[in-house]
């Protein structure tokens, strides 16, 4: 991929390392990915009580074949770092305004005024060229943005925050959530 050391341990430290670096030199094969997405189905309410050793939480086919696995299933598989070692919801007590100046620096964010603050979190003040990047990623690929849109989420500035401070994210539950969020908005 072409990233920066201090780029990939950003990834490796949020625990996305061995999935998002490790793995995407291997092909992607058109047909696996559509018949996993069409089949691809989240147990009503899986998300609510944060259980992920409930069984058939997720049911989906691969090569024709049935699979139906619990979420802590599915992160031992793909890699991920899941729970209790990840973070698999944003904590009560998370200050979105506070990670902001963390991302932007406290002299720039110092210098917004307040609607600026709350309304337009642009990604281009980010300090840090490689967490810029890395919000490019989110943005297009897990937000679903255009290519135009520099405006930070609360959600992708609590990613980046994360990785600032190397808390580790549990990847596949946010992953299965926005799919459920898609699914839930079709």
């Amino acid at each position: 991929m072409g990233l920066t050391r201090r780029a990939k341990a950003y990834i490796t430290d949020m625990g996305w390392g061995s999935w998002l670096i490790d793995n995407v030199r291997y092909p992607v094969y058109k047909e696996l990915c559509l018949e996993f997405y069409s089949t691809f189905i989240i147990e009503e309410n899986v998300f609510e009580g944060k259980d992920f050793t409930t069984p058939n939480a997720i049911t989906f086919n691969l090569f024709g074949q049935h699979f139906e696995l619990s979420l802590e299933v599915f992160n031992e598989m793909l890699g991920f770092t899941g729970p209790p070692d990840s973070i698999s919801d944003i904590p009560k007590d998370w200050d979105v305004e506070a990670a902001h100046e963390r991302l932007i620096g406290e002299e720039t964010y110092a210098t917004l005024t307040d609607q600026e603050k709350k309304k337009s979190r642009n990604a281009l003040l980010i300090q840090d060229t490689e967490l810029q990047f890395i919000h490019r990623i989110l943005a297009l690929n897990y937000s679903g943005k255009s290519k135009a849109n520099t405006n930070l989420s609360n959600i992708e500035i609590f990613f980046l925050d994360c990785m600032l401070q190397k808390k580790p994210v549990n990847l596949a539950y946010w992953v299965l959530t926005q799919m459920d969020r898609v699914h839930q908005n079709k």
